[in-house]
């Protein structure tokens, strides 16, 4: 459950907004910040926190494409130049980003999220010296993130700073009721063991206690070898594992063929929100996470 007094963050946030806003540049007068993010779920939260302000953030990936094998396109390069505020991880996430993102951090727009004091880290599972940063998907660090987002936006334009900061506190209100709501639909499933064929899930998984047997790929360049497939087959057999989880750009047919050589059941779940139908940029968080649950619970209880 998320631990946040909501009284006490908006007396704090609002007075150390009317600090930054003193430190930083205001947008100009009549325009509305424009803001950029990496991906769907930080557009999202941003876009939860940008209500009613007349302002909508956009993002540099869209559709089914993982930010991994992500290239910028001649068109990201204008959107870059003209952003107020660039929200994103973490140079070693948005490896697409590293020589943009160096030169307009120097111009004060770039935050790295990842840096978000308070913020739950787990280490990589192919590297316990590096960082997980799919952070995004435990909703406290997403309530942790809301807040940094409110804070610089307060900071760049503090004349809706109570709009943002207002809106900030709504969202952390809905993230704890999400928290709770998929903690109770996940619970008769917390024990099943199954794979994840990407190893994007490690901050939802131990947030809901659930039971990740294993990991199929070290990381996204890289298929398991004869050794790996006959590891992940005892595996299979002495867990009674039925499902592998796969994200949608990597459920190809080398997927399949492992899944049918394993003798468990693909089933998709989608960490960056790339298959939603409907709905706004600020729904978009919600009903990822919504339909995650709901596909690990429907796969994990049959």
């Amino acid at each position: 459950m998320l631990a946040i007094a909501k009284n006490k963050f908006l007396e704090k946030a609002l007075l150390i907004a009317l600090v930054i806003a003193l430190q930083i540049p205001a947008a100009a007068k009549g325009e509305e910040v424009k803001v950029l993010t990496s991906i769907t779920p930080l557009r999202s939260l941003a876009a939860n926190v940008m209500k009613g302000t007349g302002a909508t953030p956009e993002a540099l990936i869209t559709g089914a494409v993982s930010p991994h094998d992500y290239a910028l396109k001649p068109s990201d390069a204008q959107k870059i130049k003209d952003a107020d505020i660039i929200f994103l991880l973490s140079p070693e996430f948005e490896t697409f980003m590293a020589k943009p993102a160096l030169q307009e951090q120097n111009k004060g727009k770039v935050v790295f999220l990842a840096e978000t004091e308070g913020l739950k880290l787990l280490p990589a599972e192919n590297n316990p010296e590096l960082t997980d940063l799919h952070l995004w998907l435990d909703t406290e660090n997403a309530a942790k993130m809301v807040q940094k987002m409110a804070l610089t936006l307060a900071g760049k334009d503090w004349k809706n700073a109570p709009v943002y900061i207002k809106n900030a506190n709504e969202t952390i209100g809905r993230l704890r009721n999400l928290s709770a709501s998929t903690a109770k639909l996940l619970e008769k499933v917390k024990t099943v063991p199954f794979l994840v064929y990407h190893n994007a899930w490690q901050y939802f998984v131990k947030q809901n206690g659930l039971t990740a047997a294993g990991t199929v790929l070290p990381d996204e360049d890289s298929f398991p070898g004869i050794k790996q497939k006959l590891y992940l087959k005892n595996l299979v057999a002495e867990r009674g594992i039925k499902c592998l989880f796969v994200d949608p750009w990597l459920n190809d047919d080398k997927a399949a063929k492992l899944a049918a050589d394993l003798g468990v059941v693909i089933k998709e779940a989608d960490p960056l929100g790339t298959n939603i139908k409907g709905g706004t940029p600020a729904t978009y968080y919600f009903t990822m996470m919504k339909d995650a649950a709901a596909a690990y619970k429907d796969c994990l209880e049959n």
